[in-house]
């Protein structure tokens, strides 16, 4: 087993462990394929007792695949040069909100601005988000501003709600990615 679990969202893929001791959570990158632009498969990460699992798991997100991730077909806009850069992560309810440096710059011309980029950034993003139970909302800021992580990937401030992304993620057609999220 490589830790890798297919496409899709059902449930929480998130296993808490007792007290005191490790739990799993898996980040989600693309595998790169250009008819399944949103489509993502998630690797495992032991986070350690005391550390809270939904920011460790979008801190590990932007640090992008391991090594033995890419060789098994991860992709992913977030690297080494991404890494640390997760501002926050704060619940209020079942909405998450994640805010993150100003990482444009990092990311390289590869164009996460593109409809297909876009949807595999936000795939791994919501991916990463709602394997947690207890989130059924997410947003997502650059440095405290939601607006304008929406209009960089032109669609203005979002909310995503998770029936929204399984409803996107189960009816997702080729040349469509993520119709109705973006």
């Amino acid at each position: 087993d490589d830790g890798a679990t297919s496409t899709g969202i059902t449930g929480s893929t998130a296993t808490p462990s007792g007290p005191g001791t490790a739990t799993e959570v898996q980040v989600f990158f693309s595998r790169g394929d250009p008819d399944e632009c949103g489509a993502v498969t998630g690797f495992d990460r032991t986070v350690v007792a005391g550390v809270d699992p939904i920011r460790f798991a979008f801190d590990e997100a932007v640090k992008g695949p391991a090594s033995s991730e890419v060789s098994d077909g991860a992709i992913s806009f977030f690297s080494a040069a991404t890494a640390g850069m997760v501002r926050s992560v704060t619940t209020d309810g079942q909405l998450v909100v994640v805010d993150f440096d100003d990482f444009r710059d990092s990311l390289g011309p590869a164009g996460a601005t593109t409809s297909c980029g876009s949807s595999a950034l936000l795939g791994s993003l919501n991916a990463t988000a709602f394997q947690f139970d207890e989130i059924d909302k997410v947003r997502y800021e650059l440095e405290g501003s939601c607006a304008e992580f929406g209009e960089w990937l032109q669609s203005g401030c979002l909310e995503i709600e998770r029936d929204d992304w399984e409803a996107a993620v189960a009816g997702q057609l080729p040349g469509k990615p993520m119709e109705g999220i973006l």
